[in-house]
């Protein structure tokens, strides 16, 4: 069974654009200005969304659910 020992960051979104779009979401985030606050509204990403948070525990009962 494949385990997760390690990791960094939330994983993107669903529908966030891709590579780049996930990009321009963090940035955002970072900036917080009016017209980002409403980017990142319709992306999903609420007051209480932290990219950088990590949940090695939930990922790898993620990982369990898919081998059951």
């Amino acid at each position: 069974m494949p385990k997760v020992t390690t990791g960094k960051r939330a994983g993107p979104p669903e529908d966030c654009g891709g590579v780049a779009g996930y990009k321009m979401l963090l940035k955002a985030h970072k900036r917080r200005s009016d017209e980002d606050v409403e980017e990142l509204d319709w992306a999903g990403w609420h007051e209480d969304y932290d990219p950088a948070y990590f949940d090695k525990d939930a990922v790898n009962a993620a990982i369990r659910e898919l081998y059951e």
